[in-house]
C-alpha cells in the first residue's frame, strides 16, 4: 500500500512539473487539473465556465453546457481502446493453446489466439441470442460462446467472420462433458488484423 501511495505521489509530482511546461488552462489561467481517481489519473481543463466540475465531460466538446469540463485523459469513451491494447500486448507465453485446454480447467480464465472456422447465432430462451464461434488451431477446435448482452457491446472492429484470427480472454466451461470457452466481457475479444 505504501509503495502505491509513493508511486501516486511521484506521478503527481511528475505530472505537475510537465503541466507547468504546457502552460496554463486558457479558460482560467491556472494549471490544467490533474487528479488521481479510483480508475487512474485524470487530466482536464475547466472549460468555458471556468469552474472545476470534477472532470465531467460532455461528448460535444464545443458549446459545452455549464457543469462540463474538457477531459484530455483518460480519453472519453476510450475503455475499449485501452482494453484492446492490453489484450494485444499479452505475451505469447501467456496464451493457452486450444489443444492444451482439458479436464480440470473448468472455471479457469485463459487467453487464446485462434482462427475462426465457424460462426452461428441461435435463439436462447434465457438470454435472447447465443453466439457460437468455432475456434481452430491445427487439428484442435473449441467453441467460444457469448450472449446477446455482450454482442450489443461489441464494436464494428470486433465483428467475427470465418477465416479471421481472434484473440480472446474466456472462461473454460463444461457442459455435457464438452469443454467450451465463455466470453464474459466484450472488451476481452480482439479480431487480429
Amino acid at each position: 500500500m505504501e509503495m502505491c501511495v509513493n508511486v501516486q505521489r511521484e506521478l503527481k509530482t511528475l505530472c505537475l512539473k510537465n503541466l507547468q511546461r504546457i502552460g496554463p488552462d486558457p479558460y482560467c489561467g491556472r494549471s490544467l487539473v490533474y487528479r488521481m481517481t479510483d480508475n487512474g489519473p485524470m487530466l482536464y481543463s475547466v472549460a468555458q465556465d471556468g469552474r472545476d466540475d470534477g472532470g465531467a465531460h460532455d461528448a460535444q466538446w464545443l458549446g459545452l453546457p455549464a457543469g462540463s469540463d474538457f477531459v484530455f485523459w483518460p480519453l472519453p469513451n476510450s475503455s475499449k481502446l485501452v482494453a484492446e491494447v492490453k489484450l494485444r500486448r499479452i505475451q505469447q507465453s501467456k496464451v493457452t493453446a486450444i489443444s492444451d485446454i482439458g479436464e480440470g480447467m473448468e472455471d479457469r480464465e485463459v487467453t487464446v489466439v485462434a482462427r475462426v472456422s465457424g460462426v452461428e447465432a441461435r435463439p436462447s430462451r434465457k438470454y435472447g441470442r447465443r453466439y457460437n464461434v468455432t475456434l481452430s488451431e491445427g487439428d484442435a477446435s473449441i467453441l467460444l460462446y457469448y450472449f446477446e448482452d455482450i454482442a450489443k457491446q461489441l464494436s464494428a472492429k470486433q465483428v467475427i467472420e470465418v477465416g479471421q484470427t481472434v484473440r480472446a480472454i474466456a472462461v473454460v466451461t463444461k457442459s455435457k462433458n464438452v469443454l467450451r470457452l465463455k466470453l464474459r466481457d466484450a472488451d476481452y475479444l480482439v479480431v487480429e488484423e
